[in-house]
């Protein structure tokens, strides 16, 4: 399976939407279970979407700039920095368009989270790269 992961930049990305659907949606589903098992249904499953589309745009964009970038000066840092900073520019854009008075608030979770996650899969796909 390493193997495949390293060839395979859109397998990466599919494996990592697969798992954030599980586990966001599962997150959602589990908290919202004593609502009833509709409730948490809908919970779930528009947390599990949502996620794997944030989850396909930042991958994605993380594997573009390591192979745009590589071996160029600053290469990793923008291959790391680049992705959740959009990513995280979308949420704001996102929250703007509906009112949120508290933007930066609103949001700070996940754009920490979004550049925890970068610089855990760079790291990972720097580690393939090498084998």
């Amino acid at each position: 399976m390493k193997a495949r992961l390293a060839a395979s930049p859109g397998l990466r990305v599919a494996v990592m939407c697969v798992l954030a659907f599980i586990v966001y949606g599962g997150w959602a589903f589990g908290v919202n279970y004593r609502h009833g098992f509709t409730v948490a249904g809908a919970a779930g499953l528009a947390q599990g979407v949502s996620s794997t589309i944030s989850t396909l745009i930042i991958t994605s964009l993380i594997e573009l700039c390591f192979r745009w970038f590589r071996g160029k000066p600053g290469g990793l840092l923008l291959a790391w920095l680049l992705p959740p900073t959009l990513t995280g520019l979308m949420h704001a854009a996102f929250q703007w368009s509906v009112g949120t008075p508290e933007i930066l608030l609103t949001v700070a979770f996940s754009v920490v989270m979004g550049y925890v996650f970068a610089g855990v899969y760079l790291r990972g796909i720097v580690r393939l790269a090498r084998a």
